[in-house]
């Protein structure tokens, strides 16, 4: 699944995508002493309750940079909810083709429980210091959800269930066509 990457990796800088101007806007500087433990971004075509595309968390050994797309494997989510209401954020890590260390992770359980450890600590006090700003960060959950989350959320309507599929970029920028999803 193609993903955007708006926030690298040990980064306090928080980019946001602007669609009218199509491209990344700092938002704001972590008003506390934290720093993104992954990199960072949004699954294109999707519209999340919050106004905004479904996020996503890419774990690597790699700062990503910022603006970029790249190929990842879904293997699960955590259950979040701000300001704005439900604010799923999906898990990933980068495609095999890419990092070959992805190759033995799969789905949640294969994710280093120091690994989830980081990303709860991290959403549970990342707006910490910002005034009328919360969250509750709930419980993570398996591959299998996230991508009925993203089906769920997805703005292409005619898509069929994405249990064996994931949306793929056609190299025009248009994400409507489907590829199998790839468990080796």
């Amino acid at each position: 699944m193609k993903v955007i990457i708006e926030v690298a990796k040990n980064s306090n800088l928080k980019y946001e995508y602007d669609k009218k101007n199509k491209c990344l806007v700092l938002d704001r500087i972590l008003h506390n002493t934290n720093f993104f433990p992954y990199n960072y971004g949004f699954i294109p075509n999707t519209l999340s309750p919050d106004g905004d595309p479904v996020d996503i968390i890419v774990l690597s050994d790699y700062s990503l940079t910022p603006g970029i797309t790249c190929d990842v494997k879904i293997v699960g989510g955590i259950n979040t909810m701000d300001e704005a209401g439900q604010d799923d954020k999906i898990i990933s890590v980068l495609s095999e083709k890419i990092d070959t260390h992805s190759k033995d992770i799969n789905g949640i359980k294969d994710v280093r429980k120091s690994s989830l450890d980081s990303i709860r600590y991290f959403l549970e006090h990342y707006k910490d210091n910002e005034k009328d700003k919360h969250i509750v960060v709930k419980e993570f959950y398996d591959k299998d959800k996230a991508l009925d989350i993203i089906h769920k959320y997805s703005t292409i309507k005619h898509i069929p269930q994405l249990h064996n599929k994931i949306l793929t970029d056609d190299n025009q920028g248009r994400y409507s066509a489907f590829r199998e999803l790839n468990y080796e």
